[in-house]
């Protein structure tokens, strides 16, 4: 049997010059940087320790690149080595600070979606999208109901193509900056854009016609969500909400009935709140 195809792991697999839009002759990009970030990317793909031999898998690189990268990090203090596996070292934070602290409207909404996803006993997120183009980043998110068994952090990376939060992202641009990214996208998908541009349409038509769109069992199988844009002011940060979880606690009638209704009510309720940022 073939390796479960896994959307954290696939990142992994992709080219650097396709992942992050670049020329194949780029001289400025540091390859040895780029690797050392997909290491502790990788706890990502999986709670707890990895080992060398896991890093290899999820990666792609070689067994000596990855023992050259992992001693590094670990020297560094990045990384504790716990026999032969490694796990994230809390030293990795200070890093992760100043970046939530320069972004202050999370913290302007934090309570607001925290009530929402205590109410709906769904998994509710605040991302921004990704400087390449291909990607949303949680801001902020909360999992919520003793069902729940999709757990998700802040900092995680989702697919704009295939999320409901990544196609409710798309609708809040307006027509150039839309099928700039959507170029972008079609690159990077390659012979999946044909199955995947449909869905893209239908997503955006939804916005258009309900202010939310949903996604049923694309990022993750059995999973279900519902998303919508934030548009606090023109020209500033653009924001997107989802509302969700899995399939067998959500309903695709609650989420178009309920959940989505609700998420728009909140959206318009924090871009005032957003609007300072």
């Amino acid at each position: 049997m073939g390796e479960r195809r896994d959307p954290f792991i696939e990142v992994f697999r992709e080219p650097f010059d396709r992942r992050y839009g670049l020329e194949e002759s780029d001289r400025n990009f540091v390859n040895a940087l780029a690797r050392g970030f997909d290491i502790l990317r990788a706890f990502q793909t999986q709670p707890g320790e990895l080992s060398n031999t896991d890093f290899s898998r999820i990666t792609g690189l070689s067994k000596a690149t990855v023992s050259r990268l992992t001693y590094t990090l670990w020297r560094l203090g990045y990384l504790d080595q716990v026999g032969r596996k490694y796990s994230l070292n809390p030293a990795l934070l200070s890093l992760a600070y100043p970046v939530l602290s320069s972004q202050p409207g999370r913290q302007a909404v934090h309570e607001k979606l925290a009530e929402l996803a205590h109410q709906t006993k769904c998994n509710v997120a605040l991302s921004v999208p990704s400087s390449n183009g291909i990607n949303m980043i949680y801001l902020d998110c909360f999992n919520a109901g003793s069902v729940n068994t999709l757990h998700t952090d802040i900092g995680m990376r989702l697919r704009i193509a295939n999320t409901s939060i990544g196609r409710a992202y798309l609708a809040s641009l307006d027509e150039d900056e839309r099928q700039e990214k959507l170029d972008i996208l079609k690159e990077f998908h390659g012979d999946d854009w044909n199955d995947i541009l449909p869905r893209i349409e239908a997503g955006l038509e939804s916005m258009k016609q309900r202010g939310f769109c949903t996604v049923d069992g694309e990022w993750l199988k059995d999973t279900r969500a519902v998303g919508t844009s934030v548009t606090p002011k023109p020209g500033g940060q653009s924001y997107s909400l989802s509302c969700g979880g899995p399939s067998f606690a959500v309903s695709i009638d609650r989420l178009e009935q309920e959940l989505g209704p609700r998420l728009v009510h909140v959206a318009r309720s924090i871009e005032p709140l957003l609007r300072h940022y």
